[in-house]
């Protein structure tokens, strides 16, 4: 089969972003990106223990709490290793990958934890009666953790992306709401799929479009548009 080659019009808006922005060599585009994720950790943590920490989240079966907390870890590793790394092409992760972190990872985990805790709820009957908490207070929570990191990589990566840029930044919103999203669900008692999808998942995809939309601008090159 004959390799497709890029287009003229892609490969122009590629050397532009080049001879515009000085690329950063491979090890100081580590370094920046492993600051960032620490300094996510950091966010996160800080807000959790002010909040009240692992007594704050008492209450909720153990069995539950340890299903979908594992959950968030598996989804936050897979999210990140897409999202924030970029593996050996020049170009960065396939755009049908960066997508299904972007859409598929807030469907996986609500789907999950909706599962598990039904599971639960049937063999806990003060589970199933109870009344779900209002979800702003995780809301808050999540946006609050994945933010600034959020924004401080789509900066120190901008104009870095002239191939998929908004898909890029919508996987790197939910990738960074996932990663805030472990300690949300420490933090959190409550198990019931109202709460979980506004207060948990609704975040996420709020982050990924917003990860879209800023993305799109911080990660095109400007000699095009933010996709091609």
């Amino acid at each position: 089969m004959q390799a497709v080659s890029p287009s003229d019009d892609l490969k122009a808006r590629v050397l532009v972003s080049v001879q515009r922005v000085p690329a950063p060599t491979r090890d100081r585009a580590r370094r920046a990106t492993l600051l960032i994720l620490l300094g996510a950790a950091a966010i996160a943590t800080s807000l959790y223990q002010t909040l009240g920490g692992a007594d704050h989240g008492s209450g909720r079966p153990q069995e539950f709490f340890l299903e979908s907390i594992s959950v968030w870890v598996v989804a936050a590793l897979v999210s990140v290793w897409v999202a924030v790394g970029k593996g050996r092409a020049p170009m960065g992760r396939p755009r049908p990958w960066l997508i299904a972190v972007a859409a598929g990872m807030p469907l996986f985990i609500f789907l999950t934890t909706l599962a598990l805790g039904g599971a639960t709820a049937a063999g806990n009957q003060a589970l199933a009666t109870v009344d779900p908490r209002p979800g702003a207070k995780c809301f808050a929570m999540t946006i609050a953790a994945a933010a600034v990191p959020l924004f401080a990589l789509l900066f120190v990566r901008r104009r870095s992306d002239a191939v998929h840029s908004m898909a890029h930044g919508a996987a790197l919103g939910a990738a960074f709401g996932t990663f805030a999203g472990v300690w949300v669900c420490s933090w959190c008692p409550d198990a019931s799929p109202r709460h979980i999808a506004l207060g948990h998942v609704v975040p996420l995809v709020a982050l990924s479009l917003a990860g879209a939309v800023f993305g799109g601008r911080l990660l095109a090159s400007r000699a095009g548009s933010a996709e091609p």
